[in-house]
């Protein structure tokens, strides 16, 4: 393994490399890393430590961080990486940040509970079946690590927080019950794609320890894994090979057949899942993402993790300077020599300096009255903490970290003052969560179609082609609801009711709306019946080829009387005739 002066080199390649890692940087900067790289290069025999030390104590140390960090980026890395290694570093620093920073852990909680609410229900309408199967998945014991009402939410916080989640679907082939949990975002180590499609994922490469052994396994993603395009030649291979012997190394193990590409193996053991007889597929999460033409997502943070940290250091500074303040200094002033300091000294009985920390002086009792003459002055010293430019400054330090978050300060609890910016920027910031919502409401109709595709592949079952998987998202919570409520009674008074009046809207119709109205208003809200108290029938919605009974035995009565009539003969056809000649010449059809 090659040392830091190694890479860095020597004479006029140390200072290309210094050229080229610093660019216009200010000459605090250059000062800062000519030290520290001066330093290394002697070692601590040529150089000693505590010199070190008192040459950099002059430099500015934001200027010595900001040189550690553009050395350590350009060594490792460089201007002209995939960004590989970047990313990592962002998801290095925005979990240390989600561990430690208020306004990072904030940021990413009002992302969560603005994207899924307290609560996920999934459910399929228009095939009774498949909806049973789906909630017998989202429901079971063995996948409530990922979707139980106490831990859905932290699949978004580490998506957010990673940038990546991937989840891996394990099904059994005898029949199709499929079991959900999540491959570890570092075993996931690249990410294959088609050869001629970069933004087609084919397989996962996961290196992860078993036991004392580095096992590497290759997973499908869900798309190929059921169209089987894998197994398929691939087109022009001069040598016949299938498409996952193209873009896979020879001897490559499948996770998802348990052996290696090119053999027959028996399979080996994946974990507690036996590969043979278990359908094994991987659904790629990646939010956020920053490269062109790459499938991997970056964390929320990572526009922001220099301002989070900037700002914390700016917290622990003001408490500092608060806590200095809060000690009570008085200070008296004495017109003499020493002899009068040591007199006064003795009088009050105070051994108190910069070297004695402790105070002998007990403190006066409550009314008690202090003398003095000319010779002593007494003065109090400022007890401001300047609170209104830590309020400012806070603001401002808030700000950039907030937005580079996609937060706006006021969705922060921040500018709350201003409501006429809160209100405008409510647009935004509402269009930016809604997005996110409707992200993860895509997320888990994929989902639930992989449960389906998974029993219909292993069983031979079909399903609907019309059928709707519906995501309700817990979005407002009862302080909501009132205004919900009254905001419906509105709609359904001012506009509903008059239509149906004037004949322009079906009773029936607006009965409909009415019950979708409460439905997914109750969903919202979590009640797990909203189905069953917004139904057809709850509502009295009667189907549209049924007529009222009524309105049946009227025309059957006419109709009855018409046929009677003409069959006794009882009907004069020729006045008939002329009657019908003459409202066609008073009203002719146009």
């Amino acid at each position: 393994m090659t040392t830091l002066i190694e890479r860095i080199g020597t004479g006029a390649a140390r200072s290309r490399i210094g050229r080229a890692m610093l660019g216009e940087v200010n000459r605090q900067t250059q000062a800062a890393v000519d030290v520290m790289l001066a330093g290394y290069v002697a070692g601590p025999w040529q150089l000693p430590p505590d010199e070190l030390v008192r040459q950099v104590r002059e430099l500015d140390p934001w200027q010595i961080q900001s040189a550690l960090d553009l050395s350590g980026w350009d060594v490792l890395s460089g201007y002209t990486s995939d960004l590989a290694d970047e990313r990592e570093r962002a998801v290095l620093e925005s979990r240390r940040l989600y561990r430690s920073s208020p306004l990072a852990q904030w940021a990413i909680w009002l992302w969560t509970g603005w994207g899924l609410g307290d609560s996920v229900e999934v459910s399929i309408t228009g095939d009774d079946n498949a909806n049973e199967i789906v909630q017998e998945f989202w429901k079971a014991p063995r996948n409530q690590a990922l979707f139980g009402a106490d831990t859905v939410s932290e699949l978004s916080n580490w998506l957010l927080a990673d940038g990546n989640t991937f989840l891996v679907f394990y099904s059994s082939e005898q029949d199709g019950e499929t079991s959900i949990s999540e491959l570890d975002q570092d075993e996931v180590v690249e990410i294959i794609t088609h050869p001629q499609n970069r933004l087609k994922p084919l397989f996962y490469k996961r290196q992860f320890q078993d036991g004392m052994r580095q096992v590497t396994w290759y997973y499908p993603d869900y798309q190929v894994f059921f169209d089987g395009s894998l197994d398929e030649p691939y087109p022009g291979d001069k040598d016949s090979r299938t498409l996952a012997q193209v873009v896979l190394p020879a001897g490559a193990i499948r996770a998802d057949t348990g052996r290696p590409i090119d053999t027959e193996e028996n399979a080996e053991q994946l974990g507690n899942v036996e590969a043979v007889g278990t359908g094994v597929c991987v659904y790629h999460l990646g939010h956020n993402r920053k490269e062109r033409g790459s499938l991997w997502g970056w964390p929320i943070l990572t526009v922001s993790w220099p301002w989070l940290n900037a700002h914390k250091k700016f917290a622990e500074s003001r408490l500092t300077i608060a806590q200095s303040k809060a000690m009570y200094v008085r200070r008296k002033r004495i017109t003499g020599g020493n002899r009068a300091l040591n007199s006064v000294r003795a009088t009050i009985a105070s051994n108190l300096s910069s070297s004695n920390l402790y105070d002998t002086n007990p403190p006066a009792v409550a009314g008690s009255t202090e003398l003095d003459n000319a010779m002593i002055e007494t003065t109090d010293l400022p007890m401001t903490t300047g609170a209104s430019d830590a309020k400012t400054d806070n603001e401002l330090f808030s700000w950039m970290p907030l937005l580079g978050a996609g937060l706006f300060p006021t969705s922060a609890g921040l500018d709350t003052a201003r409501w006429a910016t809160a209100l405008e920027m409510d647009k935004a910031q509402s269009m930016i969560f809604e997005r996110y919502r409707a992200y993860w409401a895509t997320a888990f109709r994929q989902i639930a179609r992989i449960a389906l595709m998974m029993k219909g592949k292993y069983t031979g079952i079909t399903f609907a082609d019309d059928l709707t998987i519906e995501v309700s998202v817990d979005a407002f919570s009862l302080a909501d609801f009132p205004g919900v409520a009254k905001a419906i009674g509105t709609f359904t008074k001012d506009t509903l009711a008059p239509y149906v009046e004037m004949g322009l809207l079906p009773a029936p119709t607006a009965q409909k709306l009415l019950a979708s109205l409460w439905r997914i208003s109750l969903q919202a809200l979590g009640v797990s019946s909203a189905g069953a108290l917004t139904s057809d029938e709850a509502f009295g919605v009667m189907p549209e080829e049924e007529v009222a009974p009524e309105e049946e035995t009227v025309i059957a009565q006419i109709a009855a009387v018409i046929h009677q009539n003409a069959k006794d003969g009882l009907v004069d056809w020729q006045s008939v005739g002329e009657w019908a000649l003459e409202e066609l010449r008073n009203d002719p059809i146009s």
